[in-house]
């Protein structure tokens, strides 16, 4: 509508994201260890990790990428809450809430993985985790993230159980480990998909 062709809307999301990571990466930072060297130190390396780099420029995943948004706030959501100096500690939990509100909004997958990863942190500290102010505030967390978001999870479940959101085609466990990505493709700078086990042939 303003002139704009495609590729130049696009650019200009891409941009807006990365600026968008760096502020909320430097802020979160910054919060959480009261240093500007250590702030734009860790917002640099977070920028040019070849894993965002990849997402980015080779596999152009928009939805992965704008979710490495929120992983900073989650990080920092869970420290305020751990580390807020008494109990009822002046919206503690509010960055938590935002942070996998963020997650929910642009990529479910990575959802699901700070989820679990959210999960083993506070199993592994359960003692700090069942006292008071920390149960509390996660539970708050929790609640909002759920409440502010039901307008699309609960499309989402209805889809999902009649079956009209679903993967195609049929999958056997076989075929998950043919298309695995095997040990030394995680730890690559750029990734250019998935092997085959069978044939080593690589794959998008």
């Amino acid at each position: 509508i303003l002139g704009f062709s495609l590729q130049q809307v696009y650019q200009m999301y891409v941009f807006g994201v990365t600026l968008a990571t760096a502020l909320v990466t430097r802020y979160c930072l910054k919060k959480m260890f009261a240093s500007e060297g250590v702030a734009l130190t860790g917002t640099a390396l977070y920028l040019l990790s070849s894993y965002r780099l990849a997402n980015v420029y080779v596999r152009a995943a928009v939805g992965e990428y704008s979710a490495m948004i929120f992983l900073p706030v989650v990080v920092y959501g869970l420290w305020r809450i751990y580390n807020q100096p008494k109990p009822g500690g002046r919206l503690a939990w509010l960055p938590l809430a935002v942070g996998f509100t963020g997650l929910l909004q642009t990529h479910l997958l990575t959802t699901e993985m700070v989820g679990l990863f959210t999960l083993l942190f506070c199993l592994a500290r359960l003692k700090q985790t069942l006292r008071r102010p920390v149960l509390p505030s996660l539970c708050r967390a929790a609640g909002a993230a759920l409440v502010w978001n039901l307008w699309f999870l609960v499309p989402l479940a209805q889809y999902m159980a009649a079956g009209a959101c679903r993967i195609s085609g049929r999958y056997s466990a076989a075929d998950l480990y043919d298309s695995a990505a095997w040990p030394a493709q995680i730890f690559m700078m750029f990734g250019g998909g998935n092997m085959d086990a069978a044939t080593g042939e690589g794959y998008a």
